[in-house]
This record gives structure tokens, C-alpha cells and sequence, in this order.
């Protein structure tokens, strides 16, 4: 049986407002592949976009892949590539959260203020107090 190409993604930011993430650290257990990813992780449900942006194998650099849709982390999610090769995936997440803001306010003000910041759910209480 064919051993199982191993991707680790760092989550470099994590939008808990829509669920969406940003990995720009992907890299592959072979042949010394980085790859950027963009996705969304909503509960347990997660979906992803890869590219290859270095290799020792030049030939791959541009490689494109990813899930056909969201899937359950743990389960095996139907998959697609550039090249056309049907496969199927399993994630699987280890989320520690770096950031931890009091409230939307000091989330705020360590960003520096302006309209992102301020329209952002960070912080945010989850439902209403009334």
C-alpha cells in the first residue's frame, strides 16, 4: 500500500468572523515542497486551496489542489488537482489560538484603530447580553 503524502499547514491568520485562513508555511513530508493555502474552518467543517511555491522538483512549482468541498476533519473529503488526478483527503487540525483580545475594544486599539479593525467581530461578544 502506498504511504500518504503528509501536508502541515500553519495557520498564519484565522478570520473567527467567517471562518476563513491564510497558510502561507504549507509544506509537503517529500521533496522539500512550501505551498500557500487560503480556506475556511467553520467548526468541523473544513475546505482548502493549495499551490506549490517551491519544490526540489521544479516541475512542480504552480501545482494547484484542494477539497471539491467541505468536509468533516477527521473524514475523507473527494479532492481535485491541476493534472486531473482523482484522490480524496483527511484533515485534521491542532488549533492553538496565539491571540486573545479582553473585548472588541482592546482588540482595537492594538491593531491601531481604522475601519478594519473596527467592523471586525474579534472581540466580539457571540450573542446579545439582553
Amino acid at each position: 500500500m502506498k504511504k500518504p503524502l503528509i501536508h502541515t499547514f500553519k495557520v498564519d491568520r484565522l478570520n473567527p468572523c467567517d471562518g476563513s485562513f491564510v497558510a502561507t508555511s504549507g509544506t509537503r513530508d517529500v521533496g522539500g515542497v512550501t505551498e500557500a493555502v487560503t480556506g475556511t474552518l467553520k467548526g468541523d467543517q473544513v475546505a482548502f486551496n493549495a499551490i506549490y511555491t517551491g519544490s526540489d522538483y521544479g516541475s512542480e512549482i504552480g501545482y494547484k489542489w484542494g477539497t471539491q468541498s467541505s468536509g468533516a476533519l477527521g473524514t475523507s473529503i473527494p479532492a481535485w488537482d491541476s493534472i486531473g488526478t482523482p484522490f480524496s483527503v483527511t484533515v485534521t487540525a491542532n488549533l492553538t489560538d496565539s491571540t486573545h483580545y479582553k473585548n472588541h475594544g482592546e482588540y482595537v486599539k492594538a491593531t491601531g484603530g481604522g475601519d478594519d479593525a473596527a467592523h471586525s467581530c474579534i472581540g466580539m461578544p457571540v450573542g446579545s447580553g439582553r
